[in-house]
């Protein structure tokens, strides 16, 4: 099996052995070293989505399956449950994260014999009561004040 390498580092995973000697299957997952996404900050009710791609490196068709672990946080989701990939092509695996909670949010994603760790975070979105001042005539040496208040919706200590 020969790889082509770019510049992000390659995880090798699910290879075996054909009936004629060659490799059956080889998938490659492009997701760096250690295999990792990050989302970083997300808004509340806001998505982000990234993808992998997932390459078979073999002489013959595989199946490849995503899914997300047992304790993965219920903010991420994946598009893909199981696809047959030919020697030589791809599938994308994309991987979204919709946080609902403020805070930091983790989980993994397996593809094949792979973990792909994934984390992120909720950022708390900020709603000012104006988007402008208008202070009038001021005088020189003299005040001004304008009250703006700022609140964010499902977070605390803002």
């Amino acid at each position: 099996m020969k790889p082509s390498f770019s510049a992000a580092c390659l995880v090798f995973a699910s290879a075996c052995a054909a009936p004629d000697g060659g490799t059956a299957g080889a998938l490659v997952v492009d997701c760096g070293d250690p295999c990792a996404v990050d989302f970083g900050d997300v808004a509340l009710g806001a998505t982000r989505s990234k993808s992998i791609a997932v390459q078979n490196d073999g002489d013959a068709a595989v199946d490849v399956s995503a899914a997300l672990a047992d304790g993965s946080e219920p903010a991420f989701s994946v598009n893909i449950d199981t696809a047959a990939v030919e020697p030589g092509a791809s599938v994308d695996v994309e991987i979204r994260f919709a946080p609902t909670v403020a805070g930091a949010a983790t989980a993994t994603l397996v593809v094949g014999d792979i973990d792909v760790a994934l984390t992120g975070a909720a950022a708390c979105p900020l709603t000012l009561s104006a988007t402008s001042c208008d202070f009038g005539d001021v005088d020189v040496g003299v005040d001004g004040f304008c009250d703006i208040f700022a609140s964010s919706a499902g977070c605390t200590g803002v």
